[in-house]
C-alpha cells in the first residue's frame, strides 16, 4: 500500500506539473537560470534499529508528509480510503518492526546570483 499511494502521490505532482524528483536536476536547473557557484550534494536519511526512537520519528514525518495530499488523492480518484487505511497501518506497522530501515536520498543545492 505505501508504494502504491506514493506512486499516486507522484503521479499527482505530475498531473499538476510537478516534478517529483526534481531534486537531482537542481544543478543543471540553476546554471539554466543563471546562478554562479553552484554546489549540489546529496542529503542522506538512513534509521535504522540502532536509534529506533529516530526511525520511528522519521517515519511518522514521512508518512504525515505523503498523507497532505491525501484529500487532492481522493479528489482525483487516484485513492480510496482503503488505500489510505491500509497506508497508514502498514507506515505504522514498519515504525514497530525492529528490522525496517528507512533509506531517503534527497538533494540541496546553494547558488549565488
Amino acid at each position: 500500500s505505501i508504494k502504491e499511494y506514493w506512486n499516486m502521490f507522484n503521479q499527482l505532482q505530475q498531473q499538476q506539473n510537478g516534478h517529483p524528483n526534481i531534486g537531482i536536476e537542481l544543478g543543471s536547473l540553476l546554471k539554466t537560470c543563471g546562478f554562479n557557484n553552484i554546489k549540489t550534494s546529496p542529503l542522506i536519511i538512513h534509521v535504522d534499529n540502532s536509534d529506533a526512537q529516530k526511525r520511528k520519528e522519521a517515519l511518522n514525518y514521512w508518512k504525515e508528509l505523503l498523507l497532505s495530499a491525501k484529500e487532492s488523492l481522493l479528489e482525483n480518484k487516484l485513492i480510496d480510503n482503503n488505500l489510505v487505511a491500509n497506508f497508514k497501518n502498514d507506515f505504522d506497522s514498519l515504525a514497530d518492526d525492529p528490522k525496517t530501515v528507512m533509506f531517503f536520498c534527497a538533494f540541496q543545492a546553494r547558488a549565488n546570483k
